[in-house]
């Protein structure tokens, strides 16, 4: 009887050493995971926001800054006219597209012509710097139109646009309609395509609110 219960006390010994060594590693793994978290944290806290980076390599530099939302898209190219995105969400699928959502794009020709285009989504190919703009867009042109359409392409690189959609126009010389828009020679050039129609403005008033 008495040889049973030191069995049963040994036992019970045993497995009280064993749970004491258990809870002793569990906080060894514990100290070794805080200490290494003080360690890393300081690097993760520093690293660029998402979509902040710089191409190298390539004719024209391309940035992302204030990241994910309100974000901000700078382009510049040979050249010489910087443009600006600016959109409410930016949201990358594709290894070279950025998705913009309610995009307002501001861009300043060497003429000194400024285009601003607004709309409610789109994306910009960094690549082929190839920025496609649709659905309900409005293109205000150097303070003196402002056009409307449903989707327009505009080639970074070469500093020409274009719309194969039905465009209407309202401005201080009158009112224009046609099938689709050329933008040609960075701004200089605003060429109507297909059937088009401009009903000129004898008396020129400012544009009417839109």
């Amino acid at each position: 009887m008495i040889q049973n219960r030191v069995d049963w006390y040994n036992r019970s010994r045993c497995r009280r050493s064993f749970c004491v060594f258990l809870i002793k590693i569990c906080l060894l793994g514990l100290a070794v995971s805080a200490a290494s978290l003080i360690i890393v944290w300081p690097q993760l806290s520093n690293r660029e926001p998402p979509f902040a980076f710089a191409m190298t390599g390539l004719s024209s530099r391309v940035k992302i800054a204030a990241g994910i939302t309100n974000a901000r898209y700078y382009v510049s190219s040979d050249n010489d006219c910087p443009i600006s995105i600016n959109s409410e969400f930016m949201y990358q699928t594709l290894a070279r597209k950025i998705n913009i959502l309610f995009p307002i794009i501001d861009f300043l020709q060497k003429n000194n012509t400024q285009i601003l285009l607004e709309a409610d989504r789109g994306w910009y190919d960094y690549e082929c710097m190839l920025l496609h703009i649709e659905n309900n867009m409005h293109i205000f042109y150097d303070e003196s139109y402002i056009l409307r359409t449903d989707v327009a392409h505009i080639d970074i690189e070469d500093g020409n646009s274009f719309s194969h959609s039905p465009i209407t126009g309202y401005g201080a010389l009158g009112t224009l309609t046609g099938e689709g828009l050329h933008i040609l020679d960075r701004g200089d050039t605003v060429a109507l395509t297909g059937q088009s129609r401009l009903l000129l403005n004898l008396s020129p008033t400012p544009p009417p609110q839109i």
